[in-house]
């Protein structure tokens, strides 16, 4: 049983160092060496001493608390964003606690006005068809530590993601060097179309491929957009011979609707992804992905975070992490 009556001071003394420095080394602080900190902690767990939490948190004004804002517990990627940022939070001696809001907005701006009562920063993996939270501008005026993980138009803030134009250039690319020249092109109907739009276009442009409109088709970002991506590219009286989908949720959801009318992904359709997520390296799926880095991504978001609440930036950090190719069985290129 971790013993409450012991305090700070007792465990100071037993090491023979300061309290503040018995402080530091359970905040995992840099200031002290790492031959003192696990002194210390070695005596903290040999004494099963426990901090008085509430009593630290009004004494520094923190709470070690972390909210992380998610549109879709279901969602495995956001699954994985929990995980990641999960793991990042404890490291950093903070605990996360999780809200979900089914991609409404008014719960995303009840549970920022929510968290930033009870919390020391926010995480916000915001839904990106809303482009006006009025609570994030909020968050803004009032300069509380938090971090998107995706970028508002027009909105100045401190966000961390994925270089998606980087990412549909990849992609692209890859199934160019493939032969393909009449490629499909998912377009979520959101902000991060004109990202994604940039790389597609870049790729084309080196391989003297003509961009051609007809080939943007809209889907949106949840599964069940796949069977009307499919709809689409079928009633085409050119059809593509390659499609990129914007997630690999699309990717699988655009397997499963070929497999219903008789398709093969790759011998109908190549096919690229964006996520790798876990489920995407299935021998079922094997989907060639555009990997989001999201063991990086939670570290520097945390980092970005971290340094809000200890007042040590001015300015917001826009941070874009580069994305790398997977390549699997469905885009058709020979796997060595």
């Amino acid at each position: 049983m971790p013993n409450n009556r012991l305090t700070l001071e007792d465990v100071a003394d037993r090491v023979g160092v300061h309290q503040s420095t018995v402080s530091r080394a359970l905040q995992n602080s840099p200031l002290i060496s790492q031959q003192t900190k696990k002194r210390i902690l070695d005596t903290v767990k040999k004494l099963k001493y426990r901090p008085n939490i509430i009593a630290r948190s009004l004494a520094i004004n923190r709470t070690g608390l972390i909210g992380l804002i998610i549109p879709d517990i279901k969602n495995p990627f956001c699954a994985e964003v929990i995980e990641y940022f999960e793991e990042a939070a404890r490291h950093r001696n903070f605990r996360l606690i999780l809200s979900i809001t089914d991609g409404e907005l008014a719960r995303e701006e009840d549970a920022i006005l929510d968290f930033s009562g009870r919390v020391d920063g926010i995480i916000i993996n915001h839904h990106q068809s809303y482009t006006n939270c009025k609570a994030i501008l909020e968050l803004q005026r009032e300069k509380f530590p938090f971090v998107l993980l995706g970028w508002i138009k027009g909105t100045k803030a401190s966000y961390v993601m994925a270089d998606l134009s980087e990412g549909a250039y990849l992609a692209t690319r890859h199934l160019l060097e493939l032969g393909h020249r009449r490629i499909a092109f998912m377009l979520a109907g959101n902000d991060n179309d004109i990202l994604r739009l940039r790389g597609y276009k870049k790729a084309l442009k080196e391989f003297g491929v003509e961009f051609r409109k007809e080939l943007l088709v809209e889907s949106g970002e949840e599964i069940s957009g796949a069977e009307r991506f499919m709809d689409k590219i079928l009633s085409m009286k050119e059809k593509p011979t390659a499609i990129y989908a914007i997630n690999d949720l699309l990717a699988i959801g655009i397997m499963d609707a070929c497999e219903k009318r008789g398709l093969k992904i790759p011998g109908d359709f190549a096919l690229v992804g964006f996520d790798n997520i876990k489920l995407s390296a299935h021998s079922r799926f094997s989907i060639t992905t555009v990997d989001y880095p999201l063991k990086e991504l939670a570290k520097i978001a945390m980092n970005v975070l971290q340094d809000q609440i200890e007042g040590r930036m001015e300015e917001p950090e826009q941070i874009l992490i580069k994305p790398t190719l997977v390549v699997r069985r469905s885009s058709g290129a020979k796997i060595v």
